[in-house]
């Protein structure tokens, strides 16, 4: 599966895990739990946002606390 789910990596450092990133990553958990938040260094991952299709501004005030997601085709439910 490519990646679809990215955040910056705090204070330059990758490995670092941001309490936010937890919460994100449990979000993310219970819609597909095959989707990992991946990092990327402050001046790709800002490069990534101004190339956005777009943004929503959520009203998260924690330092790191974006994600960007890159957008896909969601297949019908074959149930219905």
């Amino acid at each position: 599966m490519p990646e679809s789910a990215f955040r910056p990596c705090a204070f330059g450092d990758c490995e670092r895990i941001e309490p936010i990133y937890a919460k994100f990553q449990t979000s993310i958990d219970a819609h597909d739990a095959g989707i990992q938040l991946s990092p990327i260094l402050g001046p790709p991952f800002y490069e990534r946002i101004k190339n956005a299709f777009a943004i929503v501004a959520s009203g998260e005030g924690r330092l790191y606390g974006n994600i960007s997601l890159r957008k896909g085709v969601i297949l019908p439910d074959a149930s219905t």
